[in-house]
Formats: C-alpha cells, structure tokens, sequence
C-alpha cells in the first residue's frame, strides 16, 4: 500500500516512479546490461551486490513468466521481506513472552506502523535486506540466551555465519558488530552461569576469541576512524548547502569529537528530525515525507522503550533469567546506534536496528497500573526533554 501511493505520488509529482538517489542507482544497475551476473561482478559496481543480484534474478523471472519489468517489482519483493522481517521479530518476542497474545500483537503492530519499515517496504532500497538480516541474527542470538542449550547454541553460530556472509554482500560495515553482539551475549550468558566449570569454559573460550579476534578488531578501528572522517565531510557539506530546518542541529554533531559525537549523535538519531515537522512540506519527496512521519512515530513509542530497558535491568539486578534476552536486545540497539553515531549519522541505517526497539517497546505490561503510571511519567520526562530541544533548536536557529 505504502509503495503503491508512494510511487502514485513521485509520478504527479516529479514525474519519476521513484525520486530518491539510490532508487535511481539500484534501477540503473537491475536493468544494466553484464557480461555475467555474479557477486563477483556487482562487488565492483555496487555497494549492494546481493540485493541488486536478487532484484536482477526478480526481473528475469518476472520477464519469463511475461509480466513488466518495473520499479514495481522490487518494491513488491522489498515489501515481502519487511513483512518475513516482521514474522521473524515476533517469533523473537515469542521467546521471550512465549504465547501472550497480546504483547505479540503489540510487536506487530508496532512494527507495522513504523515509518522507516514502510520507506523500506515501499521504495528501492537495500536497507530492508539489512533489516530482515538484522532480525534473523537477533532471533538466532535470543532464542539461544532465553534457553541456553548446545543445540541452541549451534543454531546460533550457524545463523551468524549465515547472516555475515549476506550482509557482507548488503551492507559490509555493519558486518563488524556482528562480534559485539556475541561479546555482549557471552557475557550475559556467563553472568547467569551457576556453575564455576561452566564459567571457566566460558571465559577460556572468550580469551582464546579475543586473541584470534584482536587484529581483525584493530583493522575495524581503522576503518571506522577513516569512515566516520569520510562521512563527516560528507554531512557537513550537506548541512553548509541545505537550507533545510534541520541541518542545524546536524552540523552542531557530525563535526565533534568521537566521544561528544556519540553522544549527541545518538540522540539526535533518537529524536530526529528537529524540529519533528521538518521533513513534512509541500513539495517534498516521498522518502522525506515518510521519513517525517517516522520521527514523529519513533517519538511517540520511545517512552515505552526506555521503561521496558529500566524494567529489565532492574530484573537483570535481582538475577531474574527471564530479562536475560530482552537486556541483551537493549545493548544490541544501543551498539547499532553507536555505531551509526560514529560513522554516518544516517537515521536510515540506524532503522535496520529498530526491530529490538519493538519488542522492548512491547515488554511494559501497561495493563498494570504501576507499569502504566510508570510509562505516563516516562512520557512526560521525554515530552519535556523534546520540548526543551525544540526550543533550543528555535533559539539557536533565530540566532544564526
């Protein structure tokens, strides 16, 4: 539905089925003509060369069965692979509030109105893949912390090779967070650990890891430092030529320091854009247009968030196994914003995280006074902190 109007409304209004950069640069490389179609070949044309191979595969098979080629079908394929990215995070809740009906409703309800799952459903993007990648990794690493076992556990490493390789081909450099979420997992699986022969496993095998791991951790160090330097040319320019409301507040960010940027960025990436309206004009794209609505969206359910981390952590203090896999979902989202926060300040990559933002938005039971009273007052702390920010962003934007 989503890309069926967007497209209705990039045709009236720009003439084009889709009007955003890298729609452009993914129908040029579909429908180029290549000596072969491998990932050997798209690895060096593309920064996607498995989405751009899938979509390819799509339009051959499309063509054979005599249907169109056409924006269309990629957009159909990438509103199919939100929705299984939408399947997969509930099951993923499901390990966690196993068969309550009522809080997986409300993980799929959120995640069926998230705006940014709706830029990636209904445009020609690659960051749906990423997100469904994101999800299947987040499933297999939960489901092994909510019932450690053997069997899970080799579930769980199989998912992740799976799911390296594929989103080394999506999207490479988020790759590398793939080894922070298994040292975050391994620590909260050894803190839950009662037996000292289990522990002592455990901590030799993290020792022998972090060994292995150290100089490829040192070359992702590099690499981030040059990507984020990279980047933060590349938005500040874009803040210095855009005339746009909220370029101010990105060029207070992406010009800082590694520490000041990680924390403003992670902020900014959380209540963005400023002001809330920015993106909601006449004439704008269909891609700011959603991606406005988002940010109001991602506004509204972040009180519910930050109760359910408080509310797991607490849990995690007494040593109440069951906050295991939900404070291991919490440290997965911060990580991937952090990580955003360091190199791209992108919004868009920061969404391929967002399906542990749903079921810790779903883990307050508000059919609880005490939890309900606990989620009013949280929303009136973060109104008052956005309203704070709003007019700061007014003050500042009337003094430049």
């Amino acid at each position: 539905l989503v890309g069926g109007l967007a497209q209705w409304y990039s045709l009236t209004t720009f003439d084009s089925p889709q009007s955003t950069v890298d729609a452009y640069t993914f129908t040029r490389l579909i429908t180029k003509n290549l000596p072969t179609e491998s990932l050997g070949v798209l690895v060096d044309i593309s920064n996607a060369p498995l989405s751009v191979l899938v979509w390819r595969k799509l339009y051959d098979t499309a063509e054979a069965l005599t249907l169109a080629r056409g924006p269309y079908l990629s957009v159909m394929f990438n509103a199919w692979v939100i929705g299984l990215a939408g399947a997969v995070t509930v099951r993923t809740a499901r390990e966690i509030f196993g068969n309550g009906g009522w809080r997986l409703r409300r993980v799929g309800t959120l995640f069926a109105l998230c705006g940014m799952f709706w830029l990636f459903g209904g445009l020609l993007l690659r960051d749906g893949h990423a997100t469904l990648i994101i999800a299947v990794l987040l499933w297999g690493l939960t489901s092994w912390l909510a019932a450690p076992n053997p069997m899970r556990l080799t579930a769980a490493i199989g998912v992740t090779a799976a799911c390296a390789w594929a989103m080394f081909f999506v999207r490479w450099e988020t790759t590398a967070l793939f080894v922070v979420y298994w040292l975050i997992a391994w620590v909260l699986w050894f803190r839950q650990q009662p037996s000292g022969g289990v522990r002592l496993l455990g901590f030799s095998i993290a020792l022998i890891a972090l060994l292995f791991g150290g100089a490829y951790a040192s070359q992702y160090v590099g690499q981030v430092s040059a990507l984020q330097s990279t980047e933060a040319e590349r938005y500040a320019a874009h803040g210095a030529a855009s005339s746009s409301q909220g370029s101010l507040g990105m060029r207070l960010v992406v010009n800082q320091a590694l520490p000041v940027r990680l924390v403003l960025g992670t902020g900014t990436m959380m209540l963005y854009p400023i002001p809330l309206w920015a993106d909601i004009e006449s004439g704008a794209s269909e891609y700011a247009l959603i991606k406005g609505y988002h940010g109001v969206y991602q506004a509204l359910i972040l009180p519910l968030a930050m109760v359910g981390v408080l509310i797991a952590l607490g849990q995690l203090w007494k040593g109440e196994r069951n906050s295991v896999p939900v404070a291991f979902l919490a440290a997965a989202l911060l990580a991937g914003v952090a990580s955003v926060a360091a190199t791209s300040l992108e919004t868009r990559h920061v969404a391929q995280f967002l399906p542990a933002l749903m079921i810790l938005a779903a883990y307050p039971d508000t059919r609880r006074p005490t939890v309900r009273k606990r989620v009013v007052l949280m929303g009136a702390l973060w109104g008052t902190v956005v309203v704070t920010v709003h007019v700061m962003w007014a003050l500042m934007k009337g003094g430049a």
